[in-house]
């Protein structure tokens, strides 16, 4: 019985042991529950604070829990290409996370959270995708912004805001990059503004295709982009393309050529050479030396070396000969002198002693001043090339620049009474080359000696007794015939006009250096042997015009102004300038007396012009501008393009003779449409005495192939031709690539029929069979044996040729031909406004286009003003008086109103 009690006496002890450790564990569970419910309690959104720093990850609230950290924040973002831009936020310590855009909470935006393991800290992270059109449709003031709300049961905090913006990149540049030539040694700049973009771009440069390591290769660019040369060298040449690049997209610009040139330079003088022998009794013997042009030799364009490249030395030591044969010569010719001499002196006594018992006008007396003819009587010269009806007598005599002129060329001088000169005959194709210092009477001799000035030239003699006294002006060098017109032209320029022609010549204020002067002249050469031989099927469309000298330099362009004669329709024309070096042809000679043609070169091809192409032409409707810095001969011809067929404009006129000389003879022209070639057909006339039938007319002329037909038609019953037929033709290649400058057919009409009849017939000229024709109506009075227009349009009256210019006493209206409308300083305020180009594109790019002189504008924007030489441009095409305010207008339009108020401000708000 003990050992059993002993058990239970065990178990209950072990009971009571068990239920005393489970009272109080009950009891510290409960009493936990129940703090824990005491101290928990729910904070509502406004309650929280707000904590916008990064920073503060030890932040504790008053409650003594943590509130939110951002590890990572909202930045800038853009939209690319319809790809949404992606807002990313993450933070500690917190239990939500959500995104308010422009105010607004971004709903269904998902969160992700988990637990660091190292440091058990809870991390709730969150993304956001913003769309295009989302962006699109808000309408605010501001950007699209949105920020990152972070909560937790201690509070809340702000993230920094973060904007979201459309990428994109324009494709047009604001400025691109053109191309230059630059000379070596000197700075250069390659400006480039990159297109518009968001956000903006990068620029950089590529040369010839590589990215530019400016380290390497001695360029520097600029903080706005530009690409700066400081010393140009042959190695720096090269095709340079400038690229914008941002998250959108990346544009490359058109490739700028940089062109490094090389000018001349003259090696040293080598050794004279022994002195050549004498050859003949009276040769001279000489040496010489000679240099070359390459040190350095002109590379890319560079301008070649100025200066002989022979120097010549002559001896004038006599040459062995036969002394006998010397003094005979000597004592025959001072015998002759002798004689002669008494026998002048004998026959003026003679003269002045019967001078004294004539009337006045029996003989007029040559009773002048001394001192104009000091040697020599005075001489009658006829002019190889008048345009007046009736030659008329020139006195020439010679002029001693030491000697003063005290009286005025513009005093009257009475004519001889008893002069007589016969009939005028046509002048040869080909003048005899002056061997004198005497100019022809009807040469138009100015100096332009004025500021500003306008010189006007003509080959019309102003009366039929004029005194052209010998200066020592500038001369075209054996040019006898043309229009000349001639200008000592200092740097406030001048304007040089041959109005008769269409023809004129610009120089801007400041194209020539300061304080030089030099000796210009303009003129027209309508000799046959200066029309270019042109290849088969281009045609010449213009006069040739020459200028010079060629020796002349200018700081900048001149304008060389003359008519055409093409029909300008689209891609109908491939145009081309043609130019030679007159003077020099000119001067060199033919010793063999043959006439020697001059030779022609193509220097533009319009359309494949470059930066290197020594003009710049600029065509109108009628006329041709071409901006040069070299003064030669120049002529504009052209072409029809492929499977095209180009037109120009032929002028038709009808010449008859007076009575007495060719009764009832008639002869038709067909010249280029140009005043030049009309004029050369009017002067030729006037020298037989020929007279104008009807106004010349207009017709087309098509590169086809047809001839021109010209078809004298019966009206009356009762004349009949002289001609082998009644149809004459000029075949194609005659009126094409004609040689000539009066190119016309004749009809002789038979007039053995009754002095009191009137015979009545029309002339029609047409291309081929085309319906397109001109038709003239002649009537042949037998009684005044006088040949008429028929035209109802007109009266029946003579038209005679007869001259319209002046010579010696040139008169311009200055209120509508002046030389410059602009002041140098209104120059320079509209340059400082439109050289710069801009984002809105209204700068000189602008005012080109609005011009129309954007043909090439690279031509522009190799000048270092721009505007300046578009302004020089449009002075020279625009003298009508509306052309100021045309510009202003077009100021206007353009948006620059700070352009137009400068021009209203010099010039008036009149205009």
């Amino acid at each position: 019985m003990k050992p059993r009690r002993s058990w239970v006496l065990v178990l209950l002890l072990l009971f009571c042991a068990f239920l005393e450790e489970a009272r109080p564990f009950t009891s510290d569970e409960e009493a936990d529950d129940a703090a824990e419910d005491e101290e928990s309690y729910l904070l509502e959104e406004d309650d929280m604070p707000s904590a916008t720093i990064v920073s503060d990850t030890e932040f504790i609230s008053e409650g003594g829990g943590y509130l939110p950290v951002f590890l990572t924040e909202p930045v800038d973002s853009f939209v690319v290409k319809g790809k949404p831009a992606i807002l990313r936020c993450k933070a500690s310590h917190a239990l939500l996370i959500y995104f308010k855009c422009n105010g607004a909470r971004v709903e269904g935006t998902q969160q992700q959270d988990f637990v660091d393991p190292h440091t058990g800290t809870r991390i709730v992270e969150c993304e956001l995708n913003v769309t295009r059109n989302e962006i699109e449709e808000y309408f605010g003031k501001d950007k699209f912004k949105c920020e990152c709300y972070a909560w937790s049961g201690s509070g809340q905090i702000k993230s920094q805001p973060a904007s979201v913006d459309d990428a994109y990149l324009r494709k047009q540049f604001e400025s691109p990059p053109y191309s230059m030539s630059v000379e070596a040694g000197q700075s250069a700049e390659l400006r480039c503004l990159p297109p518009v973009g968001v956000p903006p771009p990068r620029v950089y440069w590529l040369r010839n295709g590589a990215p530019l390591d400016v380290d390497t290769d001695t360029l520097l660019v600029s903080s706005e982009g530009h690409l700066l040369l400081g010393q140009a060298k042959l190695t720096h040449q090269a095709n340079y393309t400038c690229v914008a690049e941002n998250i959108a997209a990346k544009r490359l610009s058109e490739p700028a050529s940089l062109t490094v040139y090389v000018n001349g330079g003259w090696s040293s003088w080598s050794s004279w050479s022994a002195w050549s022998e004498c050859h003949s009794r009276c040769a001279k013997a000489g040496q010489k030396r000679t240099r070359t042009c390459t040190n350095p030799p002109p590379i890319n364009g560079g301008q070649p070396c100025l200066g002989p490249a022979m120097h010549k030395m002559d001896c004038n030591a006599g040459c062995p000969a036969n002394r006998q044969m010397d003094v005979a010569l000597y004592i025959g010719l001072t015998v002759a002198c002798v004689v002669i001499g008494g026998l002048a002196f004998f026959l003026a006594r003679l003269l002045r002693r019967k001078g004294r018992d004539h009337s006045l006008y029996s003989m007029a007396r040559n009773e002048f001043q001394p001192e104009f003819f000091p040697d020599q009587d005075k001489k009658l010269s006829l002019q190889p090339d008048v345009t007046a009806t009736s030659v008329p007598a020139c006195y020439e005599y010679p002029f001693d620049p030491k000697l003063s002129m005290s009286r005025s060329l513009s005093e009257h001088h009475y004519d001889v009474p008893h002069l007589s000169i016969g009939p005028a005959q046509p002048s040869p194709m080909s003048p005899t080359p002056s061997t004198s210092t005497q100019e022809s009477c009807s040469e138009k001799q100015i100096h332009s000696d004025s500021e500003n000035s306008v010189v006007s030239g003509s080959s019309y003699p102003s009366s039929d007794s004029t005194y052209n006294v010998a200066s020592e002006s500038v001369r075209l060098p054996k040019l006898e015939s043309g229009n000349v017109a001639r200008a000592a032209v200092n740097a406030r320029g001048a304007l040089l006009v041959l109005p008769d022609a269409g023809i004129s010549m610009s120089v801007p204020e400041g194209a020539v250096p300061k304080p030089l002067r030099e000796e210009l002249y303009l003129a027209v050469l309508d000799e046959d042997r200066f029309r270019p031989r042109l290849p088969d099927g281009i045609t010449q469309l213009s006069a040739v015009v020459t200028c010079g000298p060629s020796s002349a330099s200018f700081n900048k362009p001149v304008i060389l102004q003359f008519e055409h004669c093409a029909m300008l329709h689209p891609g109908a024309w491939e145009l081309s300038v043609w130019a030679s070096d007159i003077e020099d042809s000119e001067a060199d000679g033919n010793p063999s007396g043959k006439e020697q043609l001059v030779c022609w070169t193509r220097v533009l091809t319009l359309g494949s012009e470059t930066i290197n192409t020594p003009l710049f032409t600029q065509l109108d409707h009628a006329e041709a501008f071409i901006v040069t810095e070299q003064l030669r001969g120049y002529v504009l011809a052209g072409q029809s393009c492929e499977n095209s067929m180009a037109t120009k404009r032929l002028k038709l006129a009808i010449f008859a003779s007076h009575p007495g000389q060719c009764c009832g003879c008639v002869r038709v022209y067909a010249v280029e449409d140009t005043k030049a070639a009309t004029k050369v057909i009017v002067d030729r006339e006037s020298l037989i005495r020929g007279y104008l039938l009807d106004k010349p007319r207009t017709l087309l002329y098509q590169d086809n192939g047809e001839p021109l037909r010209i078809s004298l038609e019966e009206v009356g019953n009762e004349w009949q031709s002289k001609s082998p037929s009644e149809h004459q033709e000029m075949s194609f290649r005659d009126v094409w690539n004609s040689q000539g400058n009066a190119r016309h057919v004749s009809f002789a009409l038979d007039t053995g029929f009754g002095p009191s009849s009137t015979r009545s017939y029309k002339l029609q000229i047409c291309q081929g069979t085309s319906d397109t024709r001109q038709v003239f109506r002649i009537v042949y009075d037998g009684a005044k044996q006088l040949v008429s227009s028929g035209s109802v349009t007109r009266p029946l009256r003579e038209v005679t040729v007869v001259s319209s210019g002046h010579a010696n006493n040139v008169t311009t209206d200055s209120a509508t031909l002046r030389p410059f409308r602009f002041t140098r300083s209104l120059r320079k305020q509209l340059c400082q406004c439109l050289d710069p180009p801009n984002a809105l594109g209204n700068d000189w790019r602008m005012l080109a286009q609005r011009l129309q002189v954007d043909r090439y504008i690279n031509y522009f924007a190799t000048k270092a003003s721009p505007t300046e030489h578009i302004l020089d441009l449009w002075e020279a095409r625009h003298r009508e008086p509306t052309a100021v305010t045309d510009l202003l207008n077009h100021l206007r339009v353009m948006g620059r109103t700070d352009a137009a108020t400068i021009l209203e401000a010099q010039l008036g708000p009149w205009l």
